[in-house]
């Protein structure tokens, strides 16, 4: 393979499929972290129960990782909605369907869009999450 022909397959656009299944990919590790925190924090209300402040600041962590866990679920369905629409734009294509081409397309990406605020609402409440679980810990 020569340089301009490996330069022009690095240069290559990712599909649709692809670029959702990374992020899918992606958001489950946030969704996971979510979950785990989220029990973590409930399984520590008890070791907390003498201790107002901590239990606060674990009740807070708790409610981080709720929000993260919400913000993944919905983060993963906005991006099967925008496969599914990415889907029906490939048969319409074969249609010649102009209409159902570009509102599926809308909704495709759209959905993408929303699907990455809501994945970035998710990592940033996993985060929150962990510093008020530390300060709560080391004010224990």
């Amino acid at each position: 393979m020569t340089p301009e022909e490996w330069s022009k397959e690095q240069l290559k656009p990712l599909s649709m499929f692809e670029i959702a299944k990374w992020w899918a990919d992606g958001l489950k590790v946030a969704g996971a972290g979510n979950g785990a925190g989220f029990l973590t924090a409930g399984a520590a209300l008890s070791t907390f129960q003498g201790h107002h402040r901590g239990l606060f600041e674990v009740k807070v962590a708790g409610l981080c990782f709720l929000i993260g866990v919400l913000a993944f679920a919905y983060a993963y369905a906005l991006i099967y909605r925008a496969m599914h629409a990415q889907d029906e734009v490939s048969h319409a294509t074969m249609r010649k369907d102009v209409a159902s081409i570009n509102a599926n397309s809308d909704l495709s990406g759209a959905s993408m869009n929303s699907a990455n605020k809501y994945a970035l609402v998710s990592a940033v409440s996993f985060f929150v999450g962990c510093l008020i679980g530390l300060i709560a810990f080391l004010s224990y």
